[in-house]
């Protein structure tokens, strides 16, 4: 798989990573997965290296090599192909700080090459299927002296960059074989293609700078490519193209300018649902299990509408305000009929936008939220504290101490409250469950799909909380859309929300050194803005096309 390694003696990134070795399309995959298992990834760990002003860095993001996700790589395919592309047949995880594109996911197994290749070829076959002439007219004649040309050029539209000669040497030497075989198989373009979509140069972005010493600045194609990736998840478009070629794209008002205008493109909206997907782990919830004697409505289907409602509340949000006050606090909500029995809330039509009540108010009591931070059997206020603590406040905790024993049912407790207070009575648990369960019992007025109820087991339920870690909000509170608003006045959600950002940008954990970054760019976000402008802001700031060299 791939390592963090030494560096690559082509440190300079110009023209790195090209499939070697290719004599026989028999061998074609094989080959250009082995190249891709075998290349080193350039990568390392965050330092503190001054800058050679002797100003201290703005930022830690490593030089290396970014492998695409599963969302990149579908978006990939289909730009190249213009097929539609199943993103759940591509290899797909996240890391550790929740993202798809984290730093946990440099590694890249012979399974992850073979479901590429595979998805790729279909994407090829079928666009020839329904044309023949879909990379160029000429390509429609086998044998059209044109058409190679034309395969080259999307071949570089696939690498994101310019063809350097090897590549055109290699890829063009796969082109001719296939046309030297003759007429018996695929199509020459198809063959050259998939050697190119199987590559390293597609499957990774590159961040690899001049060779200057100490941090280095992006050359403009890799700006380009990253700006592309952080607003619509894919290659660049002719404007940045443009702003990449005459070298405007180093300034960080024309970053901002671009990023901006990709923002407000569909694909730009889908990058930021996207983003908040992940922040919220609401993706998870068609592949949760619940308990079917406790909950025997949680089925495929309820989940699949769980997810949609979540979805469009989130598309909401975003083509309206788009702030993440507005989030916070929307009543909006669009469930299908066995959702709405969830909500308790009459349909017009399946799917159509309703306004729930004031205790709904807000993405944290949208069902699929809650189904997901919850127990199989119960509603987790565990579960639902920690989501909190992590995605709102970045707020952490010590490890638990050895020795504590698993909640079980008590027979004295006949609710859930009741239950884990008991359990975190010992002294050992109290300071870091006041913190979490002090939140999570707050949600108690939804059961672990969702379900509002005011009665548990014939006790009145209490959804009162206190909240830790929120400087200026720090208190009690009554219900989750009191929570929300009280977190919505409080610093550490604002400076959280940064972070999260952050690390989805950058695809990096944030170290010490990014403290500064971090309060400039907290400093000019506002809950009341677009989340839109937080990206733009972090396009324009020098931190974007830094990286810190070995």
């Amino acid at each position: 798989m791939f390592t963090q390694g030494e560096p690559r003696a082509q440190l300079d990134g110009r023209h790195p990573l090209t499939e070697r070795g290719m004599r026989s399309t028999g061998r074609l995959f094989m080959l250009a997965i082995a190249s891709a298992l075998a290349t080193s990834v350039v990568a390392c760990e965050p330092g503190s290296a001054a800058r050679p002003d002797g100003q201290p860095p703005t930022s830690t993001a490593p030089l290396r090599l970014r492998r695409l996700s599963a969302r990149e790589l579908r978006l990939a395919l289909e730009d190249v192909t213009g097929v539609e592309v199943d993103e759940t047949a591509l290899p797909e995880r996240a890391d550790a700080l929740g993202y798809d594109n984290g730093p946990g996911l440099l590694d890249f197994s012979f399974d992850d090459a073979q479901k590429v290749s595979l998805a790729a070829e279909r994407a090829v076959r079928e666009a020839t299927r329904r044309s023949a002439g879909w990379v160029s007219p000429a390509c429609a004649s086998v044998q059209h002296p044109q058409c190679r040309a034309a395969t080259l050029a999307l071949a570089a539209r696939a690498y994101r960059r310019p063809l350097g000669a090897e590549d055109e040497a290699s890829l063009g030497a796969v082109y001719d074989a296939r046309v030297a075989a003759g007429p018996v198989g695929p199509r020459p373009f198809e063959t050259t293609l998939l050697a190119a979509l199987v590559s390293p140069s597609f499957l990774y972005r590159e961040e690899l700078g001049s060779s200057a010493a100490g941090p280095r600045t992006l050359l403009p194609n890799e700006v380009a490519v990253g700006l592309a990736f952080m607003t619509t998840g894919a290659a660049p478009d002719d404007g940045l193209v443009g702003a990449a070629s005459d070298g405007s794209i180093l300034d960080g008002e024309v970053r901002r300018r671009e990023a901006t205008r990709l923002l407000a493109t569909p694909r730009g909206r889908l990058t930021i649902r996207a983003f908040l997907e992940q922040w919220l782990h609401t993706r998870n919830v068609t592949r949760l299990a619940k308990d079917p004697r406790t909950y025997p409505e949680f089925r495929t289907e309820l989940a699949a509408e769980m997810r949609r409602d979540v979805i469009a509340t989130l598309d909401d949000t975003i083509a309206n305000e788009g702030s993440l006050r507005l989030l916070l606090t929307t009543r909006a909500a669009f469930p299908g009929k066995r959702l709405a029995e969830v909500y308790g809330v009459g349909l017009a039509a399946p799917f159509a936008k309703v306004e729930l009540d004031e205790s709904r108010a807000g993405i944290l009591t949208r069902a699929g939220l809650l189904s997901v931070h919850s127990a199989s059997d119960g509603s987790g206020p565990i579960a639902r504290g920690l989501a909190v603590r992590s995605s709102l406040l970045c707020a952490s905790l010590p490890p638990p101490p050895p020795g504590i024993p698993r909640a079980v049912p008590s027979q004295k407790a006949r609710t859930t409250r009741e239950r884990f207070a008991e359990h975190t009575r010992d002294p050992r648990c109290q300071n870091c469950h006041a913190r979490i369960d002090g939140v999570g019992f707050g949600f108690e007025r939804f059961d672990g799909i969702g379900r509002a109820r005011t009665m548990e087991n014939g006790v009145p339920i209490d959804d009162s909380g206190t909240l830790y870690d929120a400087d200026v909000a720090n208190g009690p509170f009554h219900g989750v859309a009191e929570l929300e608003r009280n977190v919505l006045a409080s610093d550490a959600l604002r400076a959280c929300f940064v972070t999260h950002a952050m690390r989805f940008v950058f695809g990096n954990g944030e170290s010490e050194a990014d403290s500064a970054l971090l309060r400039e760019l907290t400093s000019a976000f506002a809950v009341d803005a677009p989340i839109a402008k937080l990206f733009a802001d972090i396009a324009a700031h020098e931190a974007f096309v830094r990286r810190t060299a070995p």
